[in-house]
């Protein structure tokens, strides 16, 4: 009913001045900007008053309206009205309604004049932070940004909004010198703030300087170790080679309240791996791994984590075996195999599925198959390596794994070669 009104008024051209405020609270309030399509574009022509059209645009951008209808007339205002600090809100929601997986490069051409307009006139004003901010999100050129960003942050470091500036910076390729004197004081107003969480992760995840932040971690993990997103800053942080002792309070919490998800699996390897308290993930084996075993291949990272960190084998055997008949076909397998052997010199207990292995690989001698080219380089020379030990060769499973492999590699040449076991025991 509203829109037969609404049609009406807009053909009498008479008054554009009234349309304004029609149709911006339309476009605020209606259930389709685009409804107003060919109007709007008849409307801008025949306006004059400047910031009216611009308030027109920005709103129909804003609310969604189909930018490739007004893109030509926000192009032509924005040449038109440098000065105005309108252009900042038009850019911005215009950047900010391109889609990420999608090539922007055409449209970032006809923006990048204006933007770089805006950031010599208005760098100094806080809503510069969301035209910074988009066009590093947008995959817009980092260069024009560099002289600009030092000013913004400077003067808006205690704005939410420089997270985002500051972490996309990093997540797009920026130089890190360019953002690194605003980490620190950053944290120290929002360190304890959810976005805060997103902010050390980019920068660990980029592999820079990890003290920077270290001191921010604990607090933040205090409040926030159940929620789900803790993991990303947690991982980070073990990788990143950070005190394992800053995210240890915060490993049984999460797996208490995530343990039910995929993502868990990897979160307990990374620790086992880094932080060496089997305690904290014991009971997320007992509790929980056998069922995610029955979908999830990936599960032999923690058993193999387990093992090469000290664990108790015995511990872990049930899972082992139950791992290996699910999956003996999968090359994660062989690397399992290869585990429990170095941690324990016991191949009796993995002989069954070395020989269902080569059993398999006998049917299967595709050499570009991985698995089948692993199960070929490792699991054929088992037996050859049990005999040896006999010979007193036990030393052989106390080597490093680089070294092993050299020397069962070695072994295996000189059987093809047709040497006698007693002379390659002698070599």
């Amino acid at each position: 009913m509203i829109k037969n009104y609404l049609l009406q008024y807009v053909n009498d051209k008479t008054d554009p001045g009234s349309f304004s405020y029609i149709l911006q609270s339309w476009l605020k309030n209606g259930d389709d900007p685009n409804y107003l399509n060919s109007l709007v574009i008849n409307w801008l022509k025949i306006e004059t008053n400047q910031l009216t059209k611009g308030y027109v645009i920005k709103n129909f951008i804003e609310f969604g309206g189909d930018l490739k209808i007004i893109q030509v007339q926000a192009n032509d205002w924005l040449k038109d009205n440098k000065e105005s600090s309108l252009s900042i809100s038009i850019i911005g929601f215009w950047l900010n309604r391109l889609s990420e997986q999608e090539n922007n490069s055409e449209t970032l051409d006809i923006l990048k004049e204006h933007v770089l307009n805006v950031l010599n006139k208005f760098s100094s004003i806080s809503t510069t932070g969301s035209v910074i901010s988009n066009w590093i999100v947008k995959g817009g050129d980092l260069k024009l940004l560099r002289p600009h960003l030092n000013i913004w942050l400077s003067k808006y470091i205690n704005s939410t909004h420089a997270e985002f500036v500051i972490s996309w910076w990093m997540m797009k390729g920026g130089f890190p010198k360019d953002v690194k004197e605003f980490i620190i004081p950053w944290l120290s107003i929002f360190g304890t703030s959810k976005a805060a969480s997103e902010l050390m992760f980019s920068w660990l995840n980029n592999g820079y300087d990890p003290s920077i932040i270290e001191n921010y971690v604990q607090p933040y993990l205090e409040l926030y170790s159940e929620k789900f997103e803790s993991k990303y800053l947690i991982n980070a942080c073990l990788k990143a080679g950070l005190s394992p002792t800053l995210v240890k309070d915060s490993i049984l919490p999460w797996l208490n309240s995530n343990g039910f998800k995929t993502e868990s699996i990897y979160l307990a390897a990374n620790w086992l791996s880094q932080g060496k308290d089997f305690t904290l993930v014991e009971k997320f084996i007992k509790e929980k791994l056998d069922k995610y075993i029955e979908s999830e291949v990936d599960c032999n990272l923690i058993l193999e984590n387990w093992l090469t960190s000290g664990g108790d084998p015995v511990i872990i055997k049930s899972h082992v075996n139950l791992y290996l008949e699910k999956y003996w076909r999968h090359k994660n397998a062989i690397y399992l195999i290869r585990r429990w052997i170095n941690a324990t010199n016991d191949s009796n207990f993995v002989e069954p599925y070395i020989h269902r292995i080569l059993k398999f690989r006998k049917k299967n001698k595709r050499r570009n198959n991985p698995f089948v080219k692993e199960s070929f380089r490792y699991l054929r020379l088992i037996p050859i390596l049990k005999l040896l030990q006999n010979l007193k060769f036990k030393f052989i499973y106390h080597f490093s794994e680089v070294l092993q492999r050299r020397i069962t590699y070695k072994i295996e040449r000189h059987l093809q070669e047709g040497l006698n076991p007693d002379l390659i025991k002698k070599k």
